[in-house]
């Protein structure tokens, strides 16, 4: 039996098993995790506070971007905007 990601885990725990952005329910295998301020910025790597679950196409089509130019959507991280 493999050992979950305790990050991811806490992450799935916190957003409640949705995309941060469009709020489809996600799965295990169909969740990627996003850098709310982009590593490429100065976004801290494994900070839960710089952290929340998305899907796929949420997370490519925000890619690099700070959140304000995709869009402030964030609605579960925690009830606190990032």
């Amino acid at each position: 039996m493999s050992r979950r990601n305790p990050i991811r885990k806490a992450l799935f725990n916190r957003d409640g098993n949705r995309c941060t952005y469009c709020q489809i329910t996600l799965s295990h295998k169909t969740a990627t995790i996003d850098h709310v301020k982009p590593r490429s910025k100065g976004g801290f790597r494994k900070s839960l506070s710089n952290l929340v679950l998305c899907c796929q196409p949420c997370n490519e089509a925000k890619a690099n971007k700070p959140v304000s130019e995709f869009g402030d959507r964030l609605q579960n991280a925690g009830g606190k905007r990032l």
